[in-house]
């Protein structure tokens, strides 16, 4: 009887594909939802990340892997480190100091995501808008009675 584990093994993904609710609870995390907005700007390192969050690597990390996991992001490695971006499933729609983010899930449905992009100062940040498609609120609605 073998009693180790591999801690390098990979965690099974999701059986069920990723639904509106499912990417509103994701990003409704303050870390994933930084994280989402820091890789709007481009590809990053899990170091990188961790700094300009101000968290350690490890809760970083920890917030990457459920993002991956639900296939928000992608994963590159490079020698050393890990290099995170959006996954390609996500549209990026740049504007001024805004970014559209275009999430297109596997039911087909989209849910875009105005955000502002990273800045020195986050503190003037307006609050982010979400647009989600009418059917997916008709499923969200509770039955009365």
């Amino acid at each position: 009887m073998n009693l180790s584990t591999n801690h390098a093994q990979q965690r099974p993904m999701p059986d069920e594909p990723i639904r509106t609710d499912k990417l509103l609870s994701l990003l409704g995390g303050n870390v994933r939802f930084e994280l989402i907005r820091h890789l709007a700007a481009g590809p990053q390192s899990v170091s990188s990340l961790a700094e300009k969050l101000d968290q350690s690597i490890g809760l970083v990390s920890h917030n990457l892997r459920l993002l991956r996991q639900h296939q928000l992001v992608a994963v590159k490695p490079n020698a050393r480190q890990r290099i995170y971006s959006l996954s390609p499933s996500i549209r990026c729609e740049p504007c001024e100091n805004r970014v559209r983010l275009v999430f297109t899930l596997p039911s087909m449905d989209k849910v875009a995501l105005d955000i502002p992009l990273p800045t020195d100062s986050t503190s003037s940040d307006p609050v982010p808008s979400i647009q989600v498609p009418r059917t997916n609120m008709d499923r969200m609605k509770k039955p009365s009675g």
